[in-house]
């Protein structure tokens, strides 16, 4: 479930083994709940995460990359970061980050 301070409408995520990350939207309890958008990966995507405020939504693969997606208008997703993998380099720092 997306946190909706300051958001109007209740919205959650789900991920799987189909290779994308499906985001949903309910504008009002009662009605009916809406796709409103699917982003796409390379290959399954096994774990999400909103931040505390739902502006962004972390996605990552079993693979170990990683994108950060933000809201940028209703119901359109950008990725602001991402990593191609979030395994510890020889010399102790982690993957780096790409900003788009």
């Amino acid at each position: 479930w997306r946190p909706c301070l300051g958001i109007p409408s209740i919205a959650w995520a789900s991920c799987g083994d189909d290779n994308s990350v499906a985001l949903y939207e309910q504008e009002s309890t009662g009605q009916a709940w809406q796709l409103m958008a699917r982003l796409q990966f390379d290959g399954p995507v096994w774990r999400i995460s909103w931040s505390s405020t739902g502006a962004m939504l972390a996605c990552s693969s079993p693979d170990g990359a990683m994108r950060v997606y933000a809201e940028s208008a209703p119901s359109r997703w950008v990725v602001v970061h991402s990593s191609l993998s979030s395994v510890a380099s020889p010399g102790g720092q982690a993957g780096s980050w790409n900003s788009r």
